[in-house]
């Protein structure tokens, strides 16, 4: 945080991303979104924006999770809540917001490239 304002002295939009294996909520007792409080001190989670605007579809609420635990298909469903890849912005606008499902078949097993599903966003930025 400090060097992006270090950096960005002409105060231009920015995008935190990534997985940062902390939730917006504690997934686990003595767990604490502490880190995710302290990024929302500085710019906009994208999902909880695209929830407060009415971006996000069906699909989206019903199932906000990034995390599906294994590249196979056993863990899928299960592991749905786990939201800890996330978007943060600044100085733009949210238009659509989504989590790639996108899988593949080997070997007659459905797969995905990670663990961690991508998380997707389009944005206009701001003047």
């Amino acid at each position: 945080v400090k060097k992006i304002a270090e950096i960005n002295t002409s105060d231009l939009p920015v995008f935190v991303l990534g997985d940062f294996n902390a939730g917006d909520v504690s997934v686990r007792e003595g767990e604490s979104g502490m880190m995710y409080d302290y990024f929302l001190g500085y710019w906009t989670d994208s999902y909880k924006e695209a929830l407060k605007t009415g971006v996000l579809d069906g699909n989206e609420l019903a199932n906000p999770g990034t995390h599906v635990g294994y590249m196979d298909n056993t863990s899928y469903t299960r592991s749905l809540v786990h939201k800890i890849d996330h978007i943060f912005y600044k100085k733009s606008k949210i238009v659509d917001y989504y989590v790639s499902r996108k899988a593949f078949s080997k070997d007659g097993i459905v797969r995905y490239p990670s663990d961690h599903l991508p998380v997707c966003g389009t944005y206009l930025f701001e003047n």
